[in-house]
């Protein structure tokens, strides 16, 4: 009898400790292969879409994505982090072409020195490197995440995670061959354009500089940008213009400009307008109605309404605002079909002007119509677009996830080039509902250590308090 009972005891202790280790083993295995994690969202949060997966089905180049702090760190910063996480592993399952590493920035100084066109100045909202062969970009929170503001605190959090169509968005850019080029001006007092190269940059644009007082624009440019110069065109780069415009592509040449927001004499730049039927205002726009103002404290800090009719399509959310600051107003010479208004002021905006005298009123300005700050004028074989706001292009504001600079300016390069881009949809993936009424990171932690060791615990004290009872009788 004695043998039966230490028998059975024996047995109960060895189930206990087989349930402990296939629980520890299951945990181990779901860290090592993502893809055996049961997922109980409602939104299966921490699946790929059907969406991902059939793209991914097209990578054929290898593509490194490197997070940009240690993983533990990465997805103890939250719930969304976590998920990202969980996908990134999935992706590098699905295709053996995308891999995934981490590094931790603070421990690893020399790790910047590689990527020379990334301002590694500021990497507070940075997460991850995304790169293949020699191209590469950043993915920070703006680009993964959709975000919400608390006025009460002036603070954004996050609402929901894009990051499939932004990791889908940053293989098609680093793996493309397709790259149309981008020529900037120099030599002529010209503002600082980096963050617009940047941005070109990282949505597969090739970008050069050249002086066009000595040199011709290459027969394969794209676009031609002449980006808040201080000094006018010489007669010899006026014509070399000229010559690109109506002779140097057959299939369209693309002429951008971005006067500066002072008073600068530009005669032969002007010619070239007027020849599209532009000119450029003398002042900047200020505006009067607070719902198109950023601070109280400046009239000419504005936002701007888009031409729902142009270059909307490709624009992911047309509800967020471009910011136009310090606007110069875009005068239409001749209205036709050939000339079209892209960015408006509202119907309380004005001009000052630059000859202002002391007693100047704002309200003996006012227009009570919409001031065109951004037009586009099509002639056969050529286009020349004029946004009145250099400030617009600034690295801040095109890298601020609270306005549209960076998507819209894209959208219009992306657009006139007829760039192809990722033919996907995926939509966005929220934590608001759970299928097990988890929501937020610490619950999840909490079932899990519930799962993983308490209830393994409980059985074993049963086991014991079942072993002791029976031993008693």
């Amino acid at each position: 009898m004695k043998k039966k009972k230490l028998s059975s005891v024996i047995f109960t202790l060895l189930l206990i400790v087989v349930l402990i280790g296939v629980n520890i083993g299951a945990s181990a295995l779901v860290d090592k292969y993502p893809s055996l994690q049961v997922d109980f969202t409602v939104g299966k949060n921490f699946e790929l879409s059907s969406e991902m997966e059939e793209y991914l089905d097209t990578v054929e180049t290898d593509v490194k994505f490197t997070v940009l702090m240690t993983e533990e760190a990465f997805e103890n910063s939250g719930s969304y982090y976590m998920q990202i996480n969980t996908l990134l592993k999935k992706m590098a399952l699905y295709n053996e072409h995308i891999t995934v590493e981490y590094v931790d920035l603070n421990n690893t100084p020399t790790f910047s020195e590689k990527y020379d066109r990334i301002n590694w100045d500021d990497t507070t909202e940075y997460l991850m490197l995304v790169e293949s062969g020699e191209n590469y970009l950043i993915l920070d929170m703006d680009d993964v995440f959709e975000s919400g503001v608390d006025y009460s605190t002036l603070s954004k959090y996050i609402t929901a995670s894009k990051f499939e169509q932004a990791a889908a968005t940053a293989i098609f850019n680093v793996t493309t061959t397709e790259k149309p080029k981008v020529v900037f001006l120099k030599g002529v007092g010209e503002g600082d354009y980096s963050g617009l190269s940047t941005l070109l940059q990282n949505n597969a644009f090739e970008v050069e500089e050249i002086n066009l007082t000595t040199t011709d624009i290459p027969e394969d440019a794209d676009f031609v940008v002449l980006f808040a110069p201080s000094v006018d065109l010489t007669d010899a780069a006026k014509d070399r213009l000229y010559t690109y415009l109506d002779e140097g592509r057959q299939d369209g040449a693309n002429f951008i400009y971005m006067p500066s927001y002072e008073d600068v004499d530009c005669p032969n730049i002007d010619s070239i307008l007027e020849h599209y039927s532009l000119s450029i205002g003398s002042g900047i726009v200020f505006e009067t109605d607070s719902s198109y103002l950023i601070s109280s404290e400046s009239l000419y800090l504005t936002l701007v309404d888009y031409n729902g009719k142009i270059f909307m399509d490709g624009l992911t959310n047309d509800n967020v605002p471009v910011i136009f600051p310090y606007a110069r107003p875009v005068e239409i010479i001749e209205e036709s079909e050939s000339v079209q208004g892209m960015l408006y002021s509202s119907t309380g905006a004005g001009i000052y002007p630059f000859d202002a005298g002391e007693d100047f009123n704002y309200e003996d300005v006012l227009t009570e119509e919409e001031i065109p700050v951004a037009v586009i004028s099509s002639l056969e074989n050529s286009n020349t677009i004029v946004f009145g706001s250099c400030d617009a292009f600034a690295e801040a504001l095109l890298n601020n996830g609270s306005y549209n600079n960076g998507p819209y300016f894209v959208n219009v390069f992306n657009t006139l080039a007829e760039k192809s881009s990722p033919d996907i949809v995926i939509e966005s993936k929220s934590f608001s509902a759970y299928g097990l009424g988890l929501t937020s990171y610490s619950q999840v932690e909490v079932l899990s250590f519930i799962l993983r060791f308490v209830a393994p615990a409980l059985i074993l004290v049963a086991g014991i308090v079942v072993f002791i009872r029976r031993r008693n009788k």
